[in-house]
């Protein structure tokens, strides 16, 4: 649920969600409750700029997972045994004479990490440039991503990047066949944050078609 306030040029809203992440029929359910506020400021007719801080409420998921994805683990468990993650987040859209350009930083802490070790944080910058709604757009994107192990829940963050404990950089490249339909290339280079993996370094060349009906 989002409530948006049309309060010009800032424009506030605020979101709760709730998210069953694991159904357990031996034991408890894993549960996401997730707050969020922020607001839209709009600079000028080409800029607005999005911020927003969130706090994710993960109930019993070092219990309903058993699957790493980057996680630590010990005797079959999940070390860190509690994610309540706080995230901020910010994004500036604007446009260069006709090009459209964005800009974003986020950055998120897991505030229960019971290990205390310096494996609870989480990072990551990118600017994308053009844009694809019509036929004939292009556009190209890049990302600089920095996921300590305990961050947050490593099942929930983008396997293609590695889940969690995974650090390095994603280029894309898009181009709209279609108003409908979009094709891109996204080149993924990265590697464990600290430990070993099940990989040292990895590259990953992904082709996507993307078909978005208007």
């Amino acid at each position: 649920m989002l409530y948006k306030c049309p309060i010009e040029p800032i424009q506030p809203f605020a979101g709760v969600g709730y998210f069953q992440s694991d159904e357990n029929s031996s034991s408890v359910d894993g549960n996401l409750l997730a707050y969020q506020a922020g607001a839209i400021i709009h600079l000028n007719e080409d800029t607005k700029w999005t911020t927003a801080g969130t706090w994710y409420d993960w109930q019993h998921y070092e219990v309903t997972f058993d699957r790493a994805g980057g996680n630590t683990m010990a005797g079959g468990r999940l070390t860190a045994e509690e994610f309540d993650v706080v995230n901020v987040t910010s994004k500036l859209k604007t446009k260069v004479g006709k090009v459209p350009l964005s800009v974003w930083g986020d950055w998120a802490f897991n505030t229960k990490n019971a290990l205390d070790d310096g494996t609870d944080e989480a990072w990551g910058v990118g600017v994308k440039v053009g844009q694809n709604k019509k036929k004939g757009n292009l556009s190209a994107k890049y990302k600089y991503g920095y996921v300590e192990a305990n961050a947050s829940p490593g099942a929930f963050n983008d396997s293609d990047f590695g889940h969690s404990n995974s650090k390095g950089h994603q280029v894309g490249v898009a181009y709209s066949l279609a108003d409908f339909m979009t094709t891109g290339v996204n080149l993924f280079f990265t590697e464990p944050v600290s430990g070993s993996m099940s990989y040292d370094s990895r590259f990953l060349a992904q082709f996507e078609v993307i078909l978005s009906w208007k």
